[in-house]
């Protein structure tokens, strides 16, 4: 009788091991070990709910990798996946200097980071500083050294949304504002009040 249990006990514990392992890899980009687009998704409707009518700040970041087709057409797509691996390093060194912030990899060349309890100001402020890791990190290829620059659009989560897809949507015009007007730029959502959400 306990052979038996002991063996269903360990079944279950191997089943849910499974899951766990299942679960992961469902939620992380194979290539940069971020989470991805799914996990994002999650997180991002749970950050909506947990901070929309409240004090605290959320801010998000929507990055783009400039000319990204370029580096594949010219490169290969084997240096593109080597230049997205080393972005998503610095994205998540910088991103564990601050609490609670996340990174994800939501599509081919496309990131985003959430920043829990940071406000515009600062949200913009980190922004410029990993457009600047980005930019004076060379990333070495082929016995070459690439120069990577980023587009960055930064928004943050004002009380009038009363859904979570019009402060994402507005982290993304922004991002494409920042391509429109060139890339290698972040531009940064503009608050009519310094006093309060609206």
């Amino acid at each position: 009788m306990n052979a038996v249990l002991d063996f269903g006990i360990t079944q279950l514990n191997d089943e849910n091991d499974s899951l766990t392992v299942l679960s992961q890899q469902a939620t992380t980009d194979p290539l940069t070990k971020l989470s991805n687009y799914l996990a994002f998704k999650k997180e991002f409707e749970t950050q909506y709910q947990a901070y929309h009518n409240t004090e605290k700040s959320l801010s998000m970041i929507a990055l783009d990798v400039d000319h990204f087709k370029r580096v594949n057409d010219e490169h290969g797509h084997l240096t593109g996946n080597n230049i997205l691996e080393g972005i998503a390093k610095i994205l998540l060194s910088e991103t564990q200097k601050l609490s609670d912030a996340t990174v994800y990899r939501v599509g081919g060349e496309e990131f985003n980071i959430l920043l829990p309890n940071v406000d515009l100001k600062q949200a913009a402020k980190f922004s410029h500083h990993l457009q600047d890791r980005i930019r004076y990190t060379m990333f070495p290829i082929n016995g070459l050294k690439l120069q990577i620059t980023v587009s960055m659009g930064v928004a943050k989560l004002r009380n009038s949304d009363s859904a979570s897809n019009l402060f994402y949507e507005r982290a993304d015009r922004l991002l494409y504002n920042s391509k429109g007007e060139g890339r290698n730029r972040v531009s940064v959502e503009k608050i009519k009040s310094k006093h309060k959400r609206n």
